[in-house]
């Protein structure tokens, strides 16, 4: 009986192991029958905005000069 606790703990484990497998597994399953779609119009917060604001930054050559500007100060009030 001195090492209840140990099996007490080892059996949480074990259940919080067998969850995390079968969730994985029915999302591999859900990634395969639906296919994934890019969604562009979705708001973006944090160091995603971030990373979206640099990426049209230097991808688009015809972003207006007032745009860029614009971009700028967001990139430098969230840094």
């Amino acid at each position: 009986m001195e090492n209840l606790d140990i099996i007490i703990l080892t059996s949480f484990v074990v259940i919080a192991f067998l969850i995390f497998i079968v969730t994985s597994v029915r999302e591999f399953i859900k990634m395969e029958k639906e296919e994934y779609t890019y969604k562009p119009n979705i708001k973006r917060y944090g160091r995603d905005g971030v990373y979206y604001l640099l990426e049209r930054l230097f991808d688009d050559d015809l972003t207006p000069k007032s745009q860029k500007i614009k971009m700028f100060k967001t990139i430098d009030r969230t840094i």
